[in-house]
């Protein structure tokens, strides 16, 4: 009886140790199956990062272009403005030699002067189209932003008090900001 009652406890026990296998057989099946379906996410991963990361070199690489191209037109920007500058410092040039010729001829000879003033009422198109304005008004009032005084007339004339009353040297507006002042007489009035 002990003998067949320890056969029993050891069948009892075989067949708890055989389930208990059975159940750790089982955990280590869904434990690979889960370590498989790891591994295929963590390789579907990797390939979505080296994805991302050609793609974020993609970019780098276009913004690096653009960067480049951005610096080649800000040079050639700056390249174009002193360009201007210079064609804008011989246009002055030109048209003040102009207005000493037109000034001269007027005391001298009528024909030339005609002529310059035909020449002038040219140039002055072009100006307005090219966003070049002169300044060479007479009788406006002083405006220092505009005028630079060089010489004062005194006058009984009320009205004409801090007036423009000749122009030496036109001054320039280029797109509605200073490149030079006109040099100009301006009227006083003389306090008696």
């Amino acid at each position: 009886m002990l003998f067949g009652k320890r056969k029993a406890e050891r069948e009892s026990l075989y067949r708890q140790i055989a389930g208990q296998l059975q159940a750790l057989i089982e955990e280590v099946r869904e434990g690979r199956e889960a370590l498989a379906e790891l591994g295929r996410e963590v390789r579907q991963n990797g390939t979505d990062i080296s994805r991302h990361d050609m793609a974020l070199e993609d970019c780098l690489d276009m913004l690096e272009e653009w960067k480049e191209v951005g610096d080649h037109e800000r040079k050639r920007r700056q390249e174009l403005e002193q360009e201007r500058e210079k064609l804008l410092r011989v246009f002055q040039t030109y048209q003040e030699q102009l207005w000493d010729m037109k000034t001269y001829a007027g005391e001298k000879d009528s024909v030339w002067h005609q002529q310059l003033l035909l020449m002038e009422k040219t140039a002055q198109e072009s100006m307005l189209m090219s966003g070049l304005t002169e300044i060479n008004q007479t009788g406006c009032a002083v405006n220092y932003e505009l005028h630079e005084v060089i010489e004062v007339r005194d006058t009984e004339d009320a009205h004409r008090d801090r007036t423009v009353a000749a122009i030496y040297r036109p001054g320039y507006l280029y797109q509605g900001k200073v490149r030079k002042k006109a040099r100009v007489a301006a009227f006083r009035l003389q306090k008696t």
